[in-house]
């Protein structure tokens, strides 16, 4: 595995935290691109894709938070909800 990683950055006018790339070394195409976005963020009252889903916490795990999960393209992408189930709080950004 190939790793690259940062500690913040921007996206728009959202400030990203905690950035990472992972890839497959024989399979760079492979790749998963994960971050954070630090507080203020931004409400998602609802998703914008077409076939997105939007998942509740698990009850059976303890500090579990509410995500949407969209197939975008060739891409698998989630965004991860704060307790309140509409402040984004992660983005990942799976390409297989």
């Amino acid at each position: 595995m190939d790793e690259r990683i940062a500690e913040r950055g921007m996206l728009g006018d959202l400030e990203v935290r905690n950035i990472s790339l992972r890839s497959a070394a024989d399979k760079p195409t492979l790749a998963n691109l994960i971050f954070d976005i630090a507080p203020p963020s931004i409400a998602l009252e609802e998703m914008i894709w077409e076939n997105s889903t939007k998942h509740p916490p698990r009850p059976d795990a303890p500090g579990s938070r509410p995500y949407w999960t969209a197939q975008v393209n060739d891409a698998q992408v989630v965004l991860g909800l704060a307790a309140d189930s509409v402040t984004l709080t992660y983005i990942s950004i799976r390409q297989r």
